[in-house]
């Protein structure tokens, strides 16, 4: 029982040795891969882009007093 122990034991320290040496080199990511990880989402970004384009168009709106320059259509 105690030769089972012991083999475990210099397992789990072998085990914790090799994680610590693993884990703190990270590979750095090729550039697409990096630029793709850098930016929002698809759906974050068409948000952002319907919010700020909402926005922009209400202070456009809020610019012209009377109908505006979109009256004829």
């Amino acid at each position: 029982m105690l030769r089972i122990c012991e083999m475990l034991a210099l397992f789990c320290g072998i085990l914790l040795v090799c994680q610590a040496a693993i884990a703190p080199t990270r590979m750095e990511p090729h550039f697409w891969e990096r630029e793709m990880y850098d930016r929002p989402p698809i759906h974050k970004r068409w948000t952002d882009f319907r919010k700020r384009a909402w926005t922009d168009f209400k202070r456009s709106v809020d610019a012209y007093p009377g109908p505006g320059p979109w009256a004829d259509f």
